[in-house]
């Protein structure tokens, strides 16, 4: 794979993602979106971490969900965050992910896709409206994701994402890949590992 982790010309930024799949074939899902990845327009897959089997955080105690198949993966892009943001949720949506307001925050998934960092970016952007998704509207198979992002009521993009210091299934697999990467506000990658050490997570063969 071509290292397109530093900017060029075409391709001036660079994006950090996180993946994680519980449902159907997560692995094969998992690897099926990274590939997915570097096919968007204006996109390109720098560097993908190896994949990560954790359980399940979930809304309830006692509720049982399959174990999840965690992976990050860093991105060249020319796109803003936003638009970035978009082709993420398009490509949940193609994924079988769906996106209704009765799903509990922690309901298993296809495919979750979330934008962790974007350079060296810091602060809240409007969610993005409906009329700038019309492929994720189109690809929604029946969800409520075009009327969820019209009305607002998914969260406003947020960067850096708020929990990825906190998540092992997040910073294991992107310290794999950039442990050097500064978070803007809380120093480096490498730095937060320990704060996750009794975290449960198991690194899968290649």
């Amino acid at each position: 794979m071509a290292d397109l982790s530093l900017s060029s010309p075409l391709l001036p930024h660079r994006a950090f993602v996180a993946l994680g799949a519980n449902l159907g074939e997560p692995a094969a899902q998992v690897h099926a979106a990274l590939a997915a990845l570097d096919q968007l327009p204006g996109c390109r897959l720098a560097a993908a971490s190896s994949l990560y089997r954790t359980a399940a955080i979930t809304a309830n105690p006692g509720e049982v969900q399959p174990d999840y198949i965690n992976a990050v993966a860093e991105l060249a892009t020319d796109l803003p965050p936003q638009a970035l943001l978009a082709a993420l949720l398009a490509l949940e949506s193609a994924g079988g992910r769906t996106r209704h307001h009765s799903h509990p925050r922690w309901a298993p998934r296809t495919l979750d896709l979330d934008l962790l960092l974007y350079d060296g970016l810091a602060g809240l952007w409007p969610a993005v409206p409906a009329s700038a998704t019309a492929e994720a509207a189109s690809a929604d198979n029946g969800t409520d994701l075009a009327a969820d992002l019209a009305a607002g009521a998914l969260p406003t993009l947020l960067l850096p994402h708020p929990r990825l210091h906190l998540r092992a299934f997040v910073l294991t697999p992107l310290a794999e890949i950039a442990p050097d990467l500064a978070l803007p506000g809380r120093g480096t990658v490498a730095a937060w590992l320990p704060a996750v050490r009794l975290q449960q997570i198991e690194r899968l063969p290649a």
